[in-house]
């Protein structure tokens, strides 16, 4: 996805934050907030996204993006917390959250494969950072 879509969800995990009444930070590292002192990437994607293969015009399933390998492996050793978002025009879900040793530092996630990973809810996550 693009930068902009990438801030749009961004925002909307922090307004979620606020929703919750947790204390956030947009801290724009190899992580992206600062959540009651713990470390979370936000990432997202659209459901499905458009690609070109033999003068065909066809459709794959949206893939999370993970950046750069100097950053995965920051975020590997500091094993900051993942948030998974789809993103269909202006309307957000968010998955769940894992911890990023989960994802053993690959580069992309495809968005049908993020059932073979324990995902936490909204609530299970919350009641962890408010502990």
């Amino acid at each position: 996805m693009g930068k902009e879509s990438g801030l749009k969800a961004e925002n909307y995990f922090q307004s979620r934050m606020n929703q919750a009444g947790l204390s956030s930070e947009y801290i724009d590292s190899f992580y992206d907030f600062d959540v009651c002192g713990v470390k979370v990437e936000v990432k997202s994607c659209s459901p499905c996204v458009r690609q070109r293969s033999n003068r065909k015009d066809s459709h794959r399933s949206g893939r999370f993006d993970f950046t750069c390998l100097s950053n995965r492996e920051l975020q590997y050793q500091e094993n900051v917390w993942v948030c998974l978002i789809v993103r269909a025009n202006d309307d957000f879900l968010m998955l769940g959250f894992l911890k990023a040793r989960q994802l053993n530092k690959r580069r992309y996630l495809a968005l049908n494969q993020y059932r073979r990973h324990k995902l936490l809810t909204f609530d299970e996550w919350v009641s962890i950072v408010n502990r």
